[in-house]
């Protein structure tokens, strides 16, 4: 049995909602939980990414995490929800991970692997080891690699750190909006734009209460996703979203298109 709590979700999970409270369903059996996760999965895309729904599982020694995205199951453990998801592919390969059955496989040894022995059934050790010709084999290069690729790395990293503390030029002063004309960009502007569907693509959810979230699509994880602030301005005749976020401004190109670090995102939503 697992007890399982929806998180801005509906009560069947098929469709996410903004400040819904925690639903608690209590203890429920494998088929139901399959049958839930199922319905998870096909979730609206746009509402996936705009509210954050998550589906949170207790078993008898453990609680996790689970969110979806592009079909995918990604499993995080409750007490540690910082670390790397873990990828899964269907509502059954969840569950055993959630209920240690697959972790009991992965630890089952294969097969067997029997003692050598020569024809007459007694113990072969293998050809006899040379001591005197091991001792000339040349010194493994391995920790001349590692030291060279921790150099490497190091010397990236000076340069990056050189280069990000060069001060850059202020960002021009925007021109405060009228309240009307304010809460009419707002408006305008909620919803979700992207550079396009495919994983490296990324977005901009634009919420209205001068709130946003930058996220990026990936491949074996759910997006990555940081939230930020905005205000509302213009620079001469354009309109901008000034966010505290890297990069800084976001140009509406109009209501459809956001500009932000030279790509274009459009709206899905």
């Amino acid at each position: 049995m697992f007890g399982v709590t929806l998180i801005n979700l509906s009560r069947d999970a098929s469709s996410a909602l903004e400040g819904n409270a925690p639903i608690e369903l209590g203890m429920i059996d494998k088929g139901r939980l399959t049958a839930l996760l199922d319905t998870f999965a096909a979730l609206d895309a746009v509402q996936n990414l705009k509210l954050d729904p998550e589906i949170r599982v207790q078993t008898k020694r453990d609680r996790f995490i689970v969110r979806t995205g592009e079909g995918k199951f990604f499993l995080y453990d409750a007490r540690h929800p910082s670390d790397a998801a873990h990828v899964c592919d269907s509502p059954a390969e969840i569950i055993a991970e959630m209920d240690g059955s697959a972790a009991a496989l992965r630890t089952v040894t294969p097969f067997k692997i029997e003692p050598a022995t020569d024809r007459y059934g007694k113990p072969d050790d293998g050809p006899t080891i040379d001591e005197s010709a091991a001792s000339h084999e040349p010194p493994s290069k391995t920790p001349t690699v590692i030291l060279a690729g921790i150099a490497l790395i190091l010397s990236g990293y000076i340069a990056y750190v050189e280069i990000s503390t060069v001060e850059s030029a202020p960002a021009p002063a925007l021109t405060v909006l009228t309240m009307s004309e304010l809460a009419q960009q707002d408006a305008a502007l909620v919803g979700v734009y992207m550079t396009g569907s495919l994983p490296g693509s990324c977005g901009i959810v634009v919420q209205g209460d001068r709130s946003l979230k930058v996220f990026r699509v990936n491949h074996q994880s759910a997006p990555s996703t940081v939230h930020g602030t905005y205000r509302l301005g213009r620079i001469e005749s354009a309109l901008y979203l000034a966010t505290d976020q890297p990069g800084g401004l976001i140009k509406v190109i109009d209501t459809r298109t956001l500009e932000y670090c030279g790509e274009k995102h459009e709206r899905i939503q």
